[in-house]
């Protein structure tokens, strides 16, 4: 039985690290890999609503609705991949909550 249990804990253990590696590789290709966006092709009508959903969410310094709008701008009309438009989307989020909260020069 002890020897059954160690290698059923051992086949799991094989399948976690299987998965883990298969995530790993997907996120360093999701943030590496080269893409081409082509920035001519959008839809004009969503931007600006995305747009100014995020003026207001900025307005209202509702940071976390400013992230996710930002993140979802990028990936449905300029084609960035989920983990790249999460990375970029949250440091354009705290640049602007930076400038937002700043009063004088050497705050930025």
């Amino acid at each position: 039985m002890a020897a059954n249990e160690r290698s059923r804990k051992r086949r799991v253990g094989l399948i976690l690290g299987g998965l883990g590696l298969a995530v790993l590789g997907w996120v360093l290709y999701d943030l590496y890999a080269p893409r081409t966006a082509h920035l001519r092709e959008f839809d004009p009508d969503e931007v600006a609503r995305l747009e100014t959903a995020m003026w207001r969410s900025y307005y209202e310094k509702e940071h976390v609705q400013l992230f996710k709008q930002l993140s979802e701008l990028l990936r449905a009309q300029f084609d960035m991949p989920l983990i790249r438009s999460n990375q970029v989307a949250y440091y354009a989020a705290n640049a602007a909550q930076v400038f937002q909260s700043g009063k004088q020069r050497s705050d930025y």
